[in-house]
Formats: structure tokens, sequence, C-alpha cells
């Protein structure tokens, strides 16, 4: 995945600006990509969508933390292992997340620091170290994603993200 489609899925993952999702799928993609059309809807239902998936008070059926989806703890739960683990990460190349309490572990962001690892050209084996223990859970969120938007803008984020992970060095797809 190049550095733009990281950050494109990491935008995608936490914000619901129809603009601002627009202008950077247009950027990347071109201004005929099928992202385009899915954004085509009233930005209400891309917010109720976004809350629904990976927010909901009730339950997000697709919850954006790496917690949730490890073996660490027989029960998920949030700033676990992988958030100090993605702490530390992020402190060893100078980043911190913006509050103390965010979750370090959200897909978003982890997709963004991958961004920035390989905008800075890390060497592979510092990525790989990151990926795996970072990225290699995103198939697993993709899937329920796939499996229970409403919407097909998270559908094609479902499947780039899917896509994504079966070839990493490849280029964005949709």
């Amino acid at each position: 995945m190049t550095p733009a489609c990281y950050l494109f899925a990491g935008n995608c993952l936490l914000s619901t600006d129809p603009r601002e999702l627009r202008a950077a799928a247009e950027e990347i993609y071109g201004s005929d990509a099928p992202w385009l059309a899915a954004l085509a809807v009233d930005p209400l239902d891309l917010e109720r969508e976004y809350v629904r998936l990976f927010l909901s008070p009730g339950g997000a059926v697709c919850p954006p933390w790496q917690s949730v989806y490890s073996q660490e703890h027989e029960s998920p739960m949030l700033m676990g292992d992988s958030h100090s683990s993605a702490i530390s990460f992020y402190r060893e190349y100078g980043m911190a997340p913006a509050r103390g309490n965010e979750p370090a572990d959200h897909a978003g962001l982890l997709l963004f620091f991958a961004a920035m690892l390989l905008e800075n050209g890390v060497p592979a084996d510092e990525f790989d170290r990151f990926r795996i223990r970072h990225l290699d859970w995103i198939p697993e969120l993709a899937r329920k994603i796939e499996q229970e938007t409403r919407l097909d803008f998270y559908r094609l984020l479902a499947r780039e993200l899917l896509s994504q992970a079966a070839t990493p060095h490849a280029v964005c797809q949709a």
C-alpha cells in the first residue's frame, strides 16, 4: 500500500467529512473513482453509518481498536497491550496521540502512522515489524465492515483494506 492509500484509509476511519474525503479520493484515485459516487450520499447518512459501525454507545458493530481483536485477554478491552505497543512505536518515531486518553491502537491512527513510516523511508524490516504487530488484524475489521455496512462507501473501504492486506506493497486498487 502506498503512503497515500494508508492516509486515505486512515482518514476514512477517522472522519465523516464528505468534502475532505472526496478531495482525498479524487487526488489518489482520480476523478472517475468509484469512491466519489459512493460519497454522493447525504452527509448525515455517512455520519450515522460511521457512528453505527464504529462508535455506537450500545456496541459498535465494527470496533476500530486493535485491543478489541487481540487475543491478549479473555475478554476484549480498550487501552490494552496493543495500545501500549502502539504508543511505544509512536514515541520511537517522535509521535504521540493528541490526547492521553486516545486509544493509540485505533485503526485510523495506525494507518496514518504506517503512511508516515513509508513517507519517511524507514527500512522494510522496520515497517514490517510495525505491520506485523499492528496492521495484521485490519483484514478482520475490513471483513466486519464489508458484512455490516449499509453504504457503498464503507464497502469500498473494506475491499480496499482487504486487497491491500493481500498485497501490502501494491498500489491503491479502487
